[in-house]
């Protein structure tokens, strides 16, 4: 069994631990990749300029990656965010068309044009490593990348070193680059991806004296492995390791596995993927060129005891390695596995050097298969068959293989279908087809087969059988952490119960080690998890998986506090957002509030003060309003039209005050002033600058009402008090009148529009907006059967399984099943239903640290019904809209009490008339 920790922990000296060593299996060169890493260094390209990298690739070629930079001034962030100080009108840059930058090419050895890309300066939106991507592998052979400028750009200079493990290593680019035709010294950044070699595995055969008393194994692999003991699987995780910053830190898991091991004879087996670790397949993000890139290596250290003293096994040159059935895996593509032949001959491992991360235990809980999911329907579509699963989920299928061979089985997945029922996903941020597993039969077989090292977002599984091969019984298998459950919650509208239930769901398929921004397209961890981790804590204990991510963080922060905006990252995304990576102070500041724990704080104190300290520092160089590049509110119906500046300033106000609190719970009175004085500074500089008197609302000149400008202030506090009804009723106005109903803003202002309307009194206007039936709202998702959130309330978002528009849930939890926490650890709760007749009922639990606590409410047509349950500890006050508030002491009350007045129901053009109430549910209190 895998033990678990809260924090990651380097791992203590063990007894003879020196005896293990990395090891892993050289390949030959056409397997490797060609990179060259970036060295800081850039080789700058004035308009009209023409660089190119010249290589030699000695494998199948499938994808470039090459790193571009601008130079601070021609940084389209910055200039977006400084257009929005001087009074331009901030939405130009989401409707002008992005300014040329450069052309980039591949070329062959005759100069022939194999791919190119066009790249505007809107394209560094979404990375600074360039991708070109390849349908299909080209055969070996001479290329290069020419890069034409049309403005001044920069192409990073390559670096050049002597790998440790040269045997393991991709190898280096070594031909100058050119500079309108003309030699240069020197290498430019770039990443050449070939087709891998087949995953490694591992063997070590070892007597034993007497069957053990205890025997444990420390063991790890990279980028995952799993460990057999004579022939039985140990643990039962299917991704392991964790992915992490692998040049600061690696997990490694722990197993108790004395009954796996015997008297006499035993032999252990190590099967590797290659994860992000040895990634292969290019893609925006520039996994190829992270700088541990390397071929799959293990690490092991068994300790026997026994009567007669012990034994140690630790992973050295003794160990035998060969090239596993596995043949290719690629990150975003799959896996192929050859079953049926012959097996592979044993040699020697070779030891390694191994990465320069130090080991520790892992904390992470780790994916394990569940139950397998049998399809709804299946289909014939031209020369394969489609299944249906019912609902969105991450995992793989498996089935029973069976044939003569030869014959091949391929596995496409999709979280949708198109109109003739082909199973859907195309992404265009990695090279080659996405999400695709293969299984060649080489000969006579009989098996159930089920992808190993991959995962996939998928709905929908199309099988296409070549050859002398049958398949049977087609079943999806889940990959779900292990994670506990923290809450629950139910009422009688239907779409709220489905928003919560599908954000919980997402969440679960969205954690694999990390919270990742989506199991099908990206796998990467977005530092947006902050809008939905408040919502996420009321339904799951999710305190092993985000203190670990926040060692992630730490591994990944740079000399001035800087944390980029993916992590781990291979390099990509270093750059400064308050609304993205802003979660590096609002991650420790939820658990602390949900849990209670000051030693949250004590541990990431230092690495959130380095944080916010530069982010504030680069603010205040700028009238306090954040003229850097931002996300912004990302994915807003119709654009974010108000620009990245206004929303991003307003999370600075949010940081510097949860900072100050989290500084106040330690002690820290002085250093915690300091930030609420630059909360103000900013604040200021915000009221100034948007306010329009005349209206009463904040907003840009020459732009639409933006309702994420005046939500956020408002549940901010950062609104002058004598303006603060001002502001609440244009926001009301504005969701009356020109939304009718709807919710306007993206991932950000979702998650504060309906507190803010509720906090000034809109309860009504919110409960609209959640219960909304047209686009944009959730109604679309719910009525797809998919089970899960999309990334947009767009028709055509590309995921539909991302949680961050979920962030919501919250909210549900809180305004309609009334329960809410108003102190950390749940020192403090308030009760308190709302006074609206379209929602009638709901219950509301949540796990504490003092013990359970519960809330149901009942409105019938004359009184509220309350049931409470209070754990020692929670000083609970109950809030009904017609009584006084009331102490709640710890234990289970009853309560009833006259209805009162009617509330206040928007009567607005798209409401719709409540469904009549349901038949009440089991833990209503009867008359």
């Amino acid at each position: 069994m895998t033990t678990s920790h809260h924090f990651s922990q380097e791992l203590q000296a063990l007894p003879r631990a020196g005896s293990a060593r990395w090891i892993s299996r050289p390949v030959q060169p056409r397997f490797r990749p060609l990179v060259a890493l970036p060295s800081g260094a850039v080789a700058w390209a004035p308009a009209g300029t023409t660089l190119a990298q010249p290589f030699v690739c000695e494998g199948q070629l499938t994808g470039v990656n090459i790193d571009l930079r601008f130079k601070p001034e021609r940084d389209p962030f910055q200039r977006a965010g400084l257009d929005a100080i001087s009074g331009l009108n901030a939405d130009s840059r989401v409707t002008a068309p992005g300014r040329p930058l450069c052309r980039v090419r591949l070329l062959d050895h005759a100069g022939s044009v194999l791919t190119e890309l066009a790249v505007d300066d809107d394209a560094f939106f979404q990375r600074f490593s360039v991708l070109l991507a390849l349908p299909a592998p080209l055969a070996a052979g001479r290329f290069a990348v020419e890069l034409t400028a049309r403005q001044e750009v920069g192409w990073s200079r390559g670096l050049v070193a002597e790998p440790c493990d040269p045997e393991i290593a991709p190898l280096s680019l070594v031909r100058p680059y050119l500079r309108d035709g003309q030699a240069q010294t020197g290498v430019l950044a770039l990443g050449a991806q070939v087709r891998p070699a087949p995953n490694p595995e591992f063997s070590k055969v070892f007597d034993l004296d007497e069957a053990p008393a205890a025997a444990r194994l420390h063991a790890t692999g990279l980028g995952y492995a799993t460990w057999w003991i004579n022939g039985h699987r140990v643990g039962d995780g299917a991704l392991e390791p964790a992915p992490t910053q692998y040049d600061k830190r690696v997990d490694v898991s722990v197993f108790d596995v004395a009954e796996l091991l015997r008297a006499g004879s035993n032999e252990i087996i190590a099967r590797t993927g290659r994860g992000f670790w040895g990634a292969h397949g290019s893609d925006v993000w520039g996994w190829s060129l992270a700088p541990w890139t390397a071929e799959p290596m293990v690490w092991a250290h068994l300790e026997v005891g026994g009567q007669r003293g012990g034994a140690v096994i630790g992973t050295d040159g003794s160990w035998l390695t060969r090239a596993s059935d596995i043949t290719s895996e690629m990150l975003y593509t799959g896996v192929v596995q050859e079953v049926g032949g012959p097996e592979g001959s044993w040699e020697p491992a070779l030891e390694v050097a191994g990465p320069q991360g130090r080991l520790c235990l892992a904390s992470a809980p780790p994916d394990i298969p569940r139950e397998p999911v049998p399809p709804v329907k299946a289909r014939l579509v031209g020369d394969s068959t489609v299944f249906d699963f019912g609902r969105v989920l991450t995992g793989v299928v498996e089935f029973r293989v069976t044939g003569a061979g030869p014959g091949e089985v391929r596995v496409k997945y999709g979280e949708t279908a198109d109109a003739e029922g082909h199973a859907v996903c195309d992404n265009a941020y990695a090279s080659g087809e996405a999400q695709v597993d293969q299984v060649v039969v080489r000969g006579p077989v009989d098996l159930t087969w089920r992808p190993e090292f991959t995962y996939k977002g998928f709905r929908h599984a199309e099988l296409t059988l070549t050859g002398n091969v049958a398949v049977s019984g087609v079943r999806a298998v889940p990959y779900v952490a292990e994670i506990a459950r923290a809450g629950s919650f139910e009422c009688d509208q239907p779409l709220l119960q489905w928003i919560d239930t599908a954000t919980c769901a997402t969440v679960l398929n969205c954690v694999h080690g990390l919270p990742v921004d989506t199991p099908t397209y990206e796998k990467n961890g977005w530092t947006d998890v902050h809008l939905v981790a408040e919502a996420a804590l009321l339904s799951l204990d999710l305190r092993p998986l985000l203190t670990k991510w926040l060692d992630d963080y730490v591994d990944a922060q740079d000399a001035v506090g800087a944390v980029p905006v993916i992590v781990p990252t291979p390099g990509w995304g270093r750059w400064l957002d308050p609304a993205w990576s802003g979660s590096m102070v609002l991650i420790p500041y939820a658990l602390y509030f949900e849990h209670g724990d000051t030693g949250i704080i004590g541990r990431y104190l230092d690495p959130m003060r380095r944080y916010l300290d530069h982010v504030l520092e680069l603010a205040s160089e700028t009238g306090w309003l954040w003229a850097r590049l931002s996300h912004g509110d990302w994915l807003p119906p119709g654009g974010a039209l108000e620009g990245p500046t206004p929303v991003a300033t307003m999370m600075l106000t949010l940081l510097a005050d949860r900072l100050a609190q989290m500084c106040a719970a330690v002690g820290l009175d002085g250093v915690a002033a300091g930030y609420r004085s630059a909360r103000q500074a900013v604040m200021g500089a915000y009221h100034k600058r948007y306010f329009d008197d005349a209206s009463g609302t904040y907003r840009i000149a020459g732009a639409p009402y933006r309702q994420v400008m005046n939500a956020l202030p408002l549940v901010f506090g950062t609104v002058p008090l004598k303006e603060r009804a001002r502001v609440a009723s244009g926001l009301a106005t504005d969701v009356e009148q020109r939304t009718q109903g709807h919710l306007n803003c993206g991932s950000i202002g979702v998650k504060y529009l309906l507190p803010a309307l509720s906090e000034s009194g809109r309860f009504d206007l919110a409960l609209t907006i959640a219960t909304q039936q047209t686009r944009p709202s959730w109604a679309p998702w719910a009525k797809t059967g998919d089970g899960t959130l999309w990334e947009s309330f767009d028709a055509d978002a590309r995921s539909r399984s991302h949680f961050f528009l979920g962030s919501v849930s919250s909210w549900i939890r809180q305004a309609v099943g009334g329960l809410r926490g108003t102190a950390p650890g749940w020192r403090q709760a308030c009760l308190s239903p709302p006074d609206d007749a379209r929602v009638t009922r709901a219950k509301t639990t949540h796990v504490t640290g003092h013990g359970l606590i519960e809330f149901a409410w009942e409105r019938t047509a004359a009184e509220w019904r309350v049931r409470a349950s209070i754990p020692p500890g929670t000083e609970a006050v109950l809030a009904l809209p017609s009584a006084s508030a009331e102490a709640l002491a710890p234990g289970t009350h009853s309560i009833k009490t006259p209805l009162g007045r009617e509330a206040k129901v928007w009567n607005g053009p798209r409401r719709r008339d409540p469904a009549p109430p349901a038949a009440a549910a089991p833990w209503i209190i009867e008359p």
